[in-house]
């Protein structure tokens, strides 16, 4: 898989302008209505979290990846990506968002976390492509229920910056590498702004940003080339 410096934005790609017009329409919806007042039920009143980020973050979180991450990963999806990993879903915000805009892939989603992917199998029956999108409970430290090399592209948005313990952190990346199919593309971004980190052909793409838990774009590509199957990769920083 060829690794493309092209970015893309939402207006110069006809399928994400239709995803997101599709989204904009389910958001007006009684159903997302009902579905937003059980996503909110979630956060007690004593919780602070500000209304801003928890619609942007949390309730239409469709939309939000449908702007930002989808444009990002556009770059790297042609025909033969067919199979794509979400390491750390959550609720499933960019897998959906990535199977609303790219008819042709299925999404396959896993979290640790059991209640987050209830949300995301609800989510995706919302959006309309529950069909194309599987989302799985997998136990912390556990290996993921996929064989070797099933999968084309594994995209890991805002997770890696909170696993904090360098043996989980490097297990979950050599998970995500097993995974891939010999020359799949391991993607990953993390908040603050991004910048480019990029690995050689058949290697990772990572988007990092200052001032997180994990700023080292050359550890995350050491441990890449750890798991044996890109000893290639290095750290190309734009």
């Amino acid at each position: 898989m060829e690794l493309r410096s092209r970015s893309a934005t939402v207006t110069d790609d006809p399928a994400l302008r239709e995803a997101m017009g599709h989204a904009e329409r389910i958001g007006k919806s009684p159903d997302f209505a009902r579905f937003r007042e059980k996503l909110r039920s979630r956060f007690p009143q004593q919780v602070q979290v500000a209304e801003e980020a928890l619609e942007r973050d949390y309730v239409r979180v469709v939309d939000h990846h449908l702007r930002s991450l989808t444009p990002r990963l556009r770059a790297y999806l042609d025909s033969n990506v067919r199979r794509v990993l979400d390491f750390g879903c959550g609720s499933g915000g960019s897998a959906i968002a990535l199977a609303m805009a790219y008819p042709g892939v299925f999404c396959h989603g896993t979290d640790v976390d059991a209640e987050e992917i209830e949300i995301a199998k609800e989510r995706a029956q919302l959006y309309g492509v529950a069909e194309r999108c599987d989302f799985r409970y997998v136990a912390p430290d556990s290996p993921l229920p996929f064989d070797d090399g099933f999968f084309d592209l594994c995209q890991c948005s805002s997770v890696l910056e909170y696993v904090v313990d360098p043996a989980a952190r490097q297990f979950c990346v050599r998970e995500m590498v097993r995974l891939l199919a010999p020359d799949g593309l391991l993607f990953v971004s993390v908040p603050a702004g991004y910048t480019h980190s990029r690995s050689i052909r058949g290697g990772v793409v990572v988007q990092n940003g200052a001032g997180i838990t994990f700023p080292d774009y050359s550890r995350l590509i050491r441990l890449v080339a750890l798991s044996g199957k890109f000893r290639g990769s290095r750290d190309r920083r734009r």
